[in-house]
């Protein structure tokens, strides 16, 4: 499976992984707070300068998330452009995108077993109840891992269609990425069971 964190050296990494969850918490929770398109413009500004702050290269990472969300954008927009409030519509695509920028920037920056350790300690409650929180933990972490992977499926299914037609990628990619993604999932189920489960 593809590895989250990103090698370029960012300050965002030597943050503690709590703290970045908890700041990610936060600024979702503001941001769906906010209905004025000119407060969501300037915090996906805020979320850009993030992105720079580090280097050119890691910008240009970001650059390349948001990329990926065409599609979503596109659906969005245009189901409330046709049905809606292209008002309304513009605020969700803008603080959509906002909150999965940030998303990925604590992804990128954060080892994938400091979040599992976050999500252990705050589910120590519940395993002091008796409950396994270990398979809790281990099914997000792998939910997590499956998120780049899934990306880099669609990506080299795009690139594939390119090759074989001059026409844009259509929904009809949707289906084989569907298949992929339930085939790797049977094979990390299979390696669990192989290692004695969790």
């Amino acid at each position: 499976m593809l590895s989250l964190t990103v090698d370029l050296p960012t300050p965002y990494h030597r943050w503690r992984a709590g703290v970045k969850l908890g700041a990610l918490c936060a600024s979702t929770m503001i941001l769906y707070a906010i209905s004025q398109i000119e407060l969501q413009l300037i915090a996906l500004g805020g979320v850009a300068v993030l992105y720079a702050v580090p280097s050119w290269s890691f910008f240009k990472l970001g650059v390349q998330v948001v990329r990926r969300l065409w599609l979503m954008i596109v659906l969005i927009f245009g189901y409330h452009l046709i049905w809606g409030d292209p008002y309304v519509g513009a605020v969700i695509v803008l603080r959509l995108t906002s909150a999965i920028a940030l998303a990925s920037l604590v992804t990128l920056t954060t080892a994938l077993r400091d979040i599992q350790a976050v999500l252990d300690w705050l589910m120590t409650p519940l395993a002091r109840l008796g409950l396994r929180t270990s398979a809790v933990s281990l099914a997000i972490a792998l939910m997590i891992r499956f998120v780049p992977h899934i990306l880099l499926m669609w990506d080299r299914l795009n690139d594939s269609w390119r090759l074989r037609s001059a026409r844009r990628p259509s929904w009809r990619i949707v289906f084989p990425i569907v298949l992929g993604v339930l085939e790797d999932a049977d094979h990390v189920s299979d390696a669990l069971r192989a290692r004695g489960g969790i």
